[in-house]
């Protein structure tokens, strides 16, 4: 079944940011209380971070709330993340979502909480803070297959110690290589930026679109869905290749979320006019019986 756009949300004037959107509306969508939330790293005057929530239906925004975040950790690994590099912990107990390695959002609760040494351990093999340089350099193993890095945009994949097969895509790696049946998928962004499927026995493209930067997707069934790129709006690709594209209003922008319940989805876009961010956009998005 397509893509329906369920509901569209003014949010507010977008602040115009230094450094783009993700820098500013970069965070996390979430269910809570019969509703959905939005939450985003906010600049208190005067009072370090906030952590700006909005909670919203499919009729409208219902509330607003800003939580104070503890700005500083003189340990490097527990910093702060900016609000693109949040994430949903599946395992927390209080469905927690962290903010780094040190503070998470309990949105049932709704304030900032420190995170447990077991949340704070999940937030950082997610993210793997543990390994310099991952998306960079480590390798991807799918027995008996490994994928390894080859210069900046490079992968060679190799049996045995052989080679089986080598792909050159366009943009840095953003995201893990994921395998899906017998695709691995995965995201580019940076220098231009693509969506990539590839079969893993012979690195034949299953698809390979032109996001201009994927550094997030979702997954629902044997249907993966991320932001198709500028104008295109959000972009629905299966594992057997097929791909479609749903209109939003204005722009997006690769780093802001996605959420989904297997049902509804939840994206962002941005006016624009002159070159200047006007309006943000909350939308969401039936899936049907994808």
């Amino acid at each position: 079944m397509a893509m329906e756009l369920l509901f569209s949300i003014p949010l507010e004037e977008c602040e115009q940011p230094y450094a783009g959107q993700a820098m500013d509306y970069g965070g996390m969508f979430g269910a809570v209380d019969g509703g959905f939330y939005y939450c985003r790293k906010d600049y208190g005057q005067g009072v370090g971070y906030l952590l700006r929530e909005y909670r919203f239906t499919p009729s409208g925004l219902t509330e607003t709330a800003s939580y104070p975040i503890p700005d500083r950790i003189e340990v490097s690994t527990h910093r702060l993340e900016l609000g693109y590099r949040w994430a949903h912990l599946p395992d927390s107990p209080r469905g927690a979502v962290a903010l780094g390695s040190a503070w998470g959002f309990d949105p049932v609760r709704r304030k900032v909480v420190a995170l447990t040494p077991e949340e704070s351990a999940a937030y950082v093999s997610l993210r793997h803070l543990d390994i310099p340089y991952f998306h960079e350099e480590s390798d991807f193993s799918f027995p008996p297959y490994t994928i390894s890095h080859k210069g900046s945009f490079g992968y060679v994949c190799t049996r045995g110690g052989e080679t089986v097969w080598s792909f050159r895509a366009q943009g840095y790696l953003y995201t893990d290589m994921t395998l899906y049946g017998d695709t691995v998928v995965f995201g580019t962004a940076g220098a231009g930026g693509h969506f990539v499927g590839l079969r893993l026995a012979d690195g034949v493209p299953v698809f390979d679109i032109n996001t201009k930067g994927t550094d997030r997707y979702v997954t629902v069934g044997d249907r993966f869905y991320t932001y198709a790129g500028g104008k295109k709006g959000l972009l629905s690709v299966g594992l057997d290749g097929s791909a479609e594209t749903l209109p939003l209003t204005g722009h997006t922008v690769s780093s802001c979320p996605l959420w989904t319940d297997g049902k509804t989805l939840l994206c962002m876009s941005f006016g624009m006019k002159g070159g200047r961010y006007t309006t943000a956009w909350l939308h969401g998005v039936g899936l049907g019986d994808a």
